[in-house]
């Protein structure tokens, strides 16, 4: 389930999706900014192991793979699901 070349070549599109929509609204800082912004999930997605193996700071036990992942994930879609919300909301009319 946690197949991660598949997930890499997903998540590398999604990434490529929100820069190039970013730096079309926002030029090439737009673009730098949402890159930053999925530097972490993206790393969660491609390694889950070794950021799941991460202790420091304040966390001080591993992390299981699969929930390293999981919200690796999470946080990549938050801007899809953002905004399909708003789209929803500007077409009922909310």
């Amino acid at each position: 389930m946690w197949d991660t070349s598949l997930s890499r070549v997903l998540s590398t599109v999604l990434v490529a999706i929100y820069v190039i929509i970013a730096s079309a609204i926002g030029g090439p800082m737009g673009a730098l900014r949402i890159l930053r912004i999925c530097i972490v999930p993206l790393a969660c997605v491609w390694y889950p192991d070794a950021v799941g193996r991460f202790i420091g700071g304040r966390i001080a036990r591993k992390s299981p793979r699969s929930f390293v992942w999981f919200f690796g994930w999470v946080v990549l879609l938050l801007p899809l699901i953002q905004a399909i919300i708003i789209w929803s909301e500007v077409r009922a009319g909310i």
